[in-house]
């Protein structure tokens, strides 16, 4: 049955490669609806705090939710934890406004199966995306069901992600087939062999049956952002700042505001109240394992060479089909780079003194030794590579001198070199599917690396795994949501 299976989604993909794109359009954009007038009008989550519940069977929280995040047993009484709440991390400091997250439930809290209504919720949103985005060999019938998003901000690529399922969310929620303009993701889609013309998405998921064809007017454009970007990047080393970004800079909530007592998020949350049930993590995980089913097989290809060197955990990964016999494994992302540069970000001097401390926490507690870490730091994989506290610790071999800078990667990648950003881009899927297999972990939420990997385990798990989040509960800061400026 899985054989038939693989074969069937290899089919589609060989024959939803972006220069196999069977029904194009590139007339009449204006005619199609625009994501500015949508996302003003997209509703924001309706579901009372007090209905929002947890995911597994066994447990009947005592307490209402805080935050529109999601409810996980802490398995000592009634006891719920509200994953949008941020927690002290013992007697180590967090600098100041970090807001860390622990969830640590007892280990029988972690054998505790999904609810029903849970795995029934996940099967409609599955099939209710599949059915929305595509539609037989083309663009829907008609353009009024169809929703167009020209480009998407000029930020990272995790990031990108994450306002591409904000979008993903508009659709489903209108029922409309999302088409995303062939140059909406132009900075990480460069490469013409893995990508073709398409400059979007759709390089690296077969997402929709309905695509956009370039012009040469857009070809032009590229040229013209590319050498700006070059420009800006240049005069930000030589001034010691940011550059700034290529689009109109614009406040966008991801999460929405979730405290009890607040008023819900406004447009741009990433919201399908239908689906509100289970809270915020959880949707978004449903989306994010939608798009990762979605890969197409010229990129699962390279993630998988990517990460070839690493195995991770005997959890089960339902996408994938794999049936790995290890030993389960603590999931940590340390995210530095750029990011040690802009201030905001957690960015201790001692990794093994903050982050491998969050691990061996963990080992503790659930008595796993097995690490696989991602990150963009040579100094973490120096630690990880010399098993440092004794951990079986696993990462894959990479050049990662080359992200160390003061500039924003988004303003650094070109077509080509170290910094290509179909490469980098490539990079990160592999470190959110490696991540998303482990049981177990030590994440920063502050980075969306780190929330796709968490939110891609719990769809794919089927619980909330334990998380040591060296910065921010789930959707931003103290559950008062994610809001990021582009």
């Amino acid at each position: 049955m899985l054989g038939l299976l693989g074969a069937s989604v290899r089919a589609f993909w060989d024959a939803s490669r972006p220069d196999a794109c069977p029904m194009r359009w590139s007339a009449g954009v204006e005619t199609l609806s625009h994501s500015s007038s949508l996302l003003a009008n997209h509703p924001a989550p309706s579901i009372p705090l007090s209905s929002i519940e947890p995911i597994v069977r066994g447990v009947r929280c005592s307490t209402v939710a805080l935050t529109r995040s999601g409810l996980a047993p802490s398995g000592r009484g009634d006891g719920c934890a509200d994953l949008g709440l941020s927690k002290p991390i013992g007697n180590r400091s967090s600098p100041e406004g970090k807001d860390p997250l622990r969830y640590l439930p007892t280990p029988a809290a972690l054998q505790l199966p999904p609810r029903r209504a849970a795995l029934e919720a996940a099967h409609s949103l599955q099939r209710e995306l599949a059915s929305s985005q595509l539609r037989g060999s083309g663009c829907a019938a008609t353009n009024s069901s169809i929703y167009y998003v020209e480009t998407l901000p000029t930020i990272g690529f995790g990031t990108a992600l994450e306002f591409f399922l904000m979008h993903l969310s508009v659709a489903v929620h209108r029922g409309d087939q999302l088409v995303l303009g062939s140059r909406a993701l132009v900075e990480w889609a460069p490469s013409e062999a893995l990508c073709g013309e398409d400059r979007s998405p759709r390089c690296f998921f077969a997402f929709s049956s309905c695509c956009a064809t370039p012009s040469a007017a857009d070809h032009a454009a590229d040229k013209q952002a590319a050498a700006s970007r070059r420009a800006a990047a240049a005069g930000a080393r030589a001034t010691g700042g940011t550059a700034p970004s290529r689009l109109r800079r614009r406040r966008v909530r991801l999460g929405g505001r979730s405290r009890k007592g607040g008023k819900a998020g406004g447009g741009g949350t990433i919201s399908i109240p239908r689906y509100e049930r289970f809270g915020s993590l959880w949707l978004r995980g449903q989306l994010i394992r939608y798009l990762f089913s979605r890969m197409t097989y010229a990129v699962r290809k390279q993630v998988e060479l990517r990460r070839e060197s690493v195995s991770v955990s005997e959890s089960v990964s339902v996408d994938r089909g794999s049936a790995l016999a290890l030993p389960a494994a603590i999931g940590m992302h340390i995210r530095r780079g750029d990011s040690c540069a802009l201030g905001s970000r957690y960015c201790p001097s001692d990794l093994n003194a903050s982050y491998f401390e969050a691990a061996d926490e963990l080992r503790t507690r659930y008595g796993v030794n097995r690490l696989v870490l991602a990150t963009d730091d040579p100094e973490a994989a120096r630690l990880c590579n010399e098993r440092v506290r004794g951990f079986d610790c696993h990462t894959v071999r990479m050049d990662r001198h080359r992200f160390t800078s003061s500039t924003s990667i988004e303003l650094r990648v070109g077509t080509e070199g170290a910094l290509e950003g179909s490469g980098v881009a490539l990079d990160t899927l592999a470190d959110i599917e490696l991540l998303s297999e482990c049981d177990h972990f030590v994440l920063v939420l502050r980075s969306a690396v780190s929330r796709l990997a968490y939110a891609l385990a719990t769809a794919r798990h089927n619980r909330f795994p334990p998380i040591i989040s060296m910065q921010w509960a789930w959707d931003g800061r103290g559950g008062q949501g994610l809001a990021l400026k582009y």
